[in-house]
């Protein structure tokens, strides 16, 4: 399992869900959780983006088992599989001309013509698009670096992963990436592809509605093991009416074949009822120090007459 973000700002929750998910499921099967920071965007990937995702990472308990691996490391090795695909003629050069008139030469991957892909989801079942409906897409720039499918599937491929959970917005993606592990005589990952977290209209959820990113969540006095626990069961249950489960539980009882397939509609009061929840079973120990430190961060002191250890 692996969690791959691409650091261009804010850690944003149905990210991180992704990452508690795979964390879960690689926990519970006694397999290996993995960190990749895909950070071939340059302009964006800055360090205090990927220091946003560690931050987040940490805070949350999310721990790999594996150094990170960044994917501007494995530049050559993308390259290196193109020259296989434009020998074995899965892929192809064209010219082509930007926006801004600039005219340079991009690499293309050939999708078949006749056929169908498929694949049987891990949460939706079932998945078929006949490859003709499907174009012949980029997998290298003009100025020679490699784009996204590329550069995502032969990472995959290198680092051994055999499940892959991210968000719907990636299924079209994935019947692109099946393609391209068969082109390269990899065998393919098994796929799961997690519903939307949606507002109370059932749009996706944003930071117009609220708290949107990990950070805000911290700075707002919200515990890490009550949003963990919370974003778990924005589209899974353990099957009965448990909410409030520990860490422990939460990997005994975790299964991709429970993950809902309708979208997760986020409840600020039911994660405000889970925080409060959560600081009830603090140690008062434990208690006294957040209360400490967050009257500290935000310069204020706690008045002398004031006993915090009554």
């Amino acid at each position: 399992m692996r969690f791959a973000p691409s650091p261009t700002g804010k850690v944003h929750i149905g990210n991180i869900r992704a990452a508690i998910y795979n964390w879960l499921y690689a926990r519970h099967t006694g397999g290996k959780f993995l960190l990749r920071i895909e950070d071939t965007d340059l302009e964006r990937s800055t360090p205090e983006a990927i220091a946003a995702v560690m931050d987040a990472m940490k805070w949350l308990g999310l721990d790999y088992d594996e150094p990170v691996f960044y994917q501007t490391k494995n530049v050559a090795r993308h390259l290196e599989c193109v020259e296989k695909l434009l020998a074995s003629g899965h892929a192809y050069k064209v010219e082509r001309t930007s926006r801004e008139g600039k005219t340079g030469v991009v690499t293309m991957f050939r999708m078949p013509k006749e056929g169908v892909i498929e694949f049987n989801d891990i949460v939706k079942g079932p998945m078929a698009k006949k490859a003709e409906d499907i174009q012949d897409f980029a997998i290298v720039r003009s100025d020679g670096s490699p784009i996204f499918h590329i550069a995502n599937v032969v990472d995959d491929i290198d680092q051994n992963i055999t499940h892959i959970i991210r968000g719907d917005d990636h299924v079209e993606n994935t019947f692109k990436h099946i393609c391209i592990f068969k082109a390269l005589g990899a065998p393919v990952p098994q796929y799961g592809h997690l519903s939307m977290i949606v507002n109370a209209q059932g749009k996706p959820y944003s930071k117009r509605d609220g708290a949107a990113f990990v950070g805000e969540f911290k700075e707002q006095g919200y515990l890490p093991e009550a949003l963990f626990n919370y974003l778990l069961l924005l589209g899974w249950n353990p099957g009965d009416e448990r909410e409030v489960l520990t860490k422990e539980e939460m990997i005994r009882l975790f299964d991709l074949a429970k993950v809902h397939v309708t979208a997760a509609k986020f409840d600020l009061k039911k994660l405000q009822w889970m925080n409060g929840e959560y600081i009830k079973r603090m140690p008062r120990a434990a208690f006294l120090d957040e209360l400490r430190a967050r009257v500290a961060r935000a310069g204020l002191a706690i008045p002398p007459t004031f006993d915090l250890d009554l």
